[in-house]
């Protein structure tokens, strides 16, 4: 209605559209439309067939005279001949006789005949037929095509190589698909702008340390290869992702606007970088997150691990006052417990028990001056260690009075001899010291409580022995949490990718020259359903499944970004060449033919060998069966373990028993690798 034409899936300039169904040649040049008001008085005149009103005019032309109302002053028209053979003209003057302002009219456009068309004639003439055919025909199937690197270089543009995509994929629809098949359904390749209208942070900082030496060719860089860091840096990858789910659903949510009741199949077109976001997407659909793949490397540990020695010396350096203060309280106290004891038993002289008592004292009661702070589930068993510690300091300095008194007994034996009153005072002495030693655990005990209510920190361990301070450390970095004083919680950096729901199931996975089997292999992932640990003979893969029937990995032979991915899926097609993907005019190129014969004939010389070989076992294998039932069952085994885990998913990845997932384009016949590896990626 408002005469505008826009493109709707992606961003461009407006063009207004223009109706002509009258058109003026002058001179050599083409016909060109007239405009549309001048156009509806002459179709009004050419309806009402003017020319049968003809007469004389001043020019001494005998033809019907139209004049037209518009912005020019004294433009008319003039009608002559017969219903078959009328002309017109267009005047612009009042002039004797028809000259150089007369132009020549036309009602209806047709393209010019010359001998041999030009390649913009017929580039537009296949546009026509284009436009008409996605009028008239539904779309039955809808891809989205997914970009890689390179896109904000400034001659890239993602719809134009679409445009070629799509006029190719019309060339061979029309060469190879019959009539019916093109005209009861199409294929709508979209294209899937993801990197166009996304900022990164980073960029800008980037730019400000890009040097100035061979200017060019880091710029370059920086707009291809710097997509492929972006998106392996936590702190971008969650961008990414989600520009790319995001632009998916609002594409797709386009489409049903203006295809209600859409039932077709939707599929994914993942070229380089744009593979991988395709498959990490498509493989999380179901859990909708999941860990950074650093966690594949096993990063996470070595992190944790750091995070918590960091905070452990932050809560030593927070508390070395509290505790230097404590520490020497604690001492005091415990010496005014002994130089009570010794005062009241003045009696006794020997120094060895004045010396071992008392540092053993301070030694079990002083806390060591490196402290550890513990988690709150370990607190009845400190307290419990506590308490053991105290009865071990209790039965300590029992066994070490007994032992001073026995080895002063043995040293004065000779010389002097003990009265019974003696050893009854020094029994009660120990006894005032054990008590005095109980008073002070108790009071500590009323200390650490009094501490935690204040800084809601959990007990600290008051025995002072090195191995409970370290199992207690272990025990907080293992789990991942350290408590600070100021009640606030250090966690391990483990950053989680969030993955957007798409609005469609994926019928088919295209991906084209894709990196996907190198970034599986960093991140030691299988794809399978997670039972293939045994098979693959590691614990510590990881296995993935896309959500969608069938995937497709195509490739040329000479890309350098490109791998393969059937090895990650079944380890038996390790050795087996990808399929060769047909020529499009037929059939296979001469060197691939003969290069394919060869490696055939190869083959089938080492299959009949090992046949030969296995034909031997087989029959020693025979004769050595007991019965029917025993060579029944070997051969049960024997088809079980052809069944391999890998085929398995190989089938379900492809929707086949003996489907392939590998795909390899063919060269041209002199085609050099190395200068062609560029372009066989682009």
């Amino acid at each position: 209605m408002r005469r505008h034409c826009f493109p709707v899936y992606w961003n461009g300039e407006n063009r207004r559209v223009l109706r002509g169904h009258w058109f003026a040649r002058k001179g050599g040049l083409d016909w060109l439309p007239l405009r549309e008001d001048v156009a509806e008085q002459l179709e009004l005149a050419y309806n009402c067939q003017v020319w049968h009103r003809r007469k004389f005019q001043p020019s001494g032309l005998f033809a019907a005279r139209v004049d037209l109302q518009g912005s020019i002053p004294d433009l008319h028209a003039l009608f002559t001949g017969e219903d078959d053979t009328w002309e017109a003209w267009l005047v612009f003057d009042t002039g004797p006789k028809l000259g150089s302002k007369t132009i020549k009219l036309r009602r209806g456009f047709c393209l010019p005949e010359p001998e041999k068309p030009s390649q913009d004639e017929l580039r537009q003439q296949k546009e026509e037929e284009m436009d008409d055919y996605c009028s008239q025909v539904p779309v039955g199937h809808l891809v989205f095509m997914v970009h890689g690197i390179g896109q904000r270089l400034e001659k890239a543009n993602l719809v134009d190589d679409v445009v070629d995509f799509r006029r190719v994929t019309a060339n061979l629809a029309e060469r190879y698909l019959t009539s019916y098949q093109r005209s009861t359904q199409r294929v709508l390749f979209i294209p899937c702008q993801w990197r166009k209208g996304l900022k990164l942070s980073g960029e800008h900082t980037v730019e400000k340390l890009t040097l100035d030496g061979v200017k060019g060719l880091r710029v370059a860089l920086g707009a291809t290869v710097h997509d492929v860091l972006y998106y392996m840096s936590p702190i971008y990858c969650q961008h990414i992702i989600d520009s790319v789910s995001n632009q998916l659903n609002k594409l797709y949510m386009k489409f049903l606007k203006r295809n209600p009741g859409y039932i077709g199949k939707v599929s994914l077109y993942g070229h380089s970088l744009g593979s991988v976001l395709s498959y990490d997407i498509l493989c999380h659909q179901e859990t909708l997150w999941a860990p950074f793949p650093t966690e594949y490397l096993n990063m996470e540990w070595t992190s944790d691990r750091s995070q918590g020695a960091k905070s452990a010396n932050e809560v030593a350096v927070h508390d070395s006052a509290t505790k230097d203060h404590d520490t020497v309280t604690l001492r005091h106290s415990c010496a005014d417990s002994v130089n009570g004891v010794v005062d009241e038993d003045s009696t006794r002289t020997d120094a060895s028990q004045m010396d071992g008592a008392p540092p053993s004292c301070v030694h079990e009661n002083s806390p060591s001056n490196n402290d550890t702070v513990v988690s709150p589930g370990a607190v009845d068993a400190e307290q419990n260690e506590e308490e053991n510690t105290v009865e071990n300091h209790q039965t300590i300095h029992t066994e070490e009075g007994i032992t001073s008194a026995v080895s002063t007994k043995d040293a004065e034996g000779s010389s002097m001899s003990r009265s019974a009153e003696e050893v009854h005072e020094e029994v009660l002495a120990k006894d005032k010291l054990i008590f005095s030693l109980e008073e002070e655990v108790k009071r500590l005990k009323a200390r650490l409580e009094q501490l935690e209510q204040q800084n809601h920190l959990v007990p600290e361990s008051i025995s002072g022995v090195e191995y409970h301070e370290g199992k207690s450390l272990n025990l907080a970095m293992n789990s991942g949490k350290l408590f600070t004083v100021q009640g606030s919680t250090n966690q391990s950096y483990s950053p989680q990718i969030r993955y957007t729901k798409l609005n469609f199931k994926v019928d088919t996975f295209f991906a084209v020259g894709s990196p996907l089997g190198v970034f599986l292999s960093l991140r030691n992932v299988r794809i399978g359903i997670g039972r293939g640990q045994d098979y693959w003979q590691d614990e510590n893969i990881i296995e993935e499944m896309p959500c969608c029937r069938q995937m497709f990995n195509i490739f040329h032979p000479f890309d350098p970004v490109a791998y393969r991915v059937e090895p990650l899926v079944c380890e038996d097609y390790l050795k087996k060449r990808p399929v060769i993907v047909p020529y499009h005019r037929g059939g296979k190129r001469i060197h691939v033919g003969v290069q394919e014969f060869t490696e055939d004939i190869a083959a089938r010389s080492q299959a009949i060998a090992r046949q030969l070989k296995s034909l031997k076992v087989k029959a020693v294998a025979a004769m050595l069966a007991l019965s029917r039932n025993d060579t029944e069952e070997d051969g049960k085994t024997a088809n079980e373990k052809d069944r391999s885990y890998g085929s398995m998913m190989m089938e379900r990845l492809t929707g086949a028993p003996d489907g392939r997932i590998d795909h390899v384009l063919q060269e041209k016949t002199f085609q050099h690798p190395y200068l062609s590896a560029l372009g066989a990626h682009t």
